[in-house]
């Protein structure tokens, strides 16, 4: 949301003073494979989407990031 917000101030929309994103909030004890998964590589990327911001990322997409395309 940060990244959106300042493009579109950087091409002179107004921007909201205030901007609310949802959050799950969950806690512990955890539950394995509900909330925690250990068993997963440090290169898992999960998929990202904020309907109510118009934002939204598959796995596929933020995995495919790297320093020269992001």
């Amino acid at each position: 949301m940060t990244i959106k917000t300042a493009i579109a101030a950087l091409q002179g929309e107004t921007i909201p003073q205030q901007i609310a994103l949802p959050t799950s909030i969950s806690y512990s004890p955890f539950e394995e494979g509900v909330e925690v998964f250990p068993e997963l590589p440090g290169s898992f990327f999960a998929g990202n989407n904020f309907e109510a911001c118009d934002i939204g990322f598959t796995a596929d997409e933020i995995a495919a990031q790297s320093g020269e395309n992001n």
